[in-house]
């Protein structure tokens, strides 16, 4: 994955409560869990608006299925998501 799609899957996770709605599944990039999006309770606010909090280990690094073509493509995010942003 490149480093403008990392870029730009990681406003996803910013101000994401109306993708997080539309997707079936969110993901979070941290733990690479994979829930409902119905398991998403806990939401948080800064200036740049609402978050979901992941219900799995409470990091907000949650994305939405909606900004993929498919849960495969959720999934296959994740990992380089988490490499990127939490392993350098």
């Amino acid at each position: 994955m490149e480093e403008a799609e990392l870029q730009r899957l990681h406003k996803a996770c910013s101000n994401n409560r109306a993708s997080i709605k539309r997707g079936a599944k969110a993901g979070c990039f941290y733990c690479l869990e994979i829930f409902p999006k119905e398991d998403v309770q806990e939401w948080s606010s800064d200036h740049s608006g609402e978050y979901a909090i992941c219900p799995r280990c409470g990091i907000n690094s949650v994305i939405s299925q909606s900004e993929f073509p498919s849960l495969r493509d959720l999934r296959a995010a994740l990992r380089p998501m988490h490499e990127y942003w939490f392993k350098r």
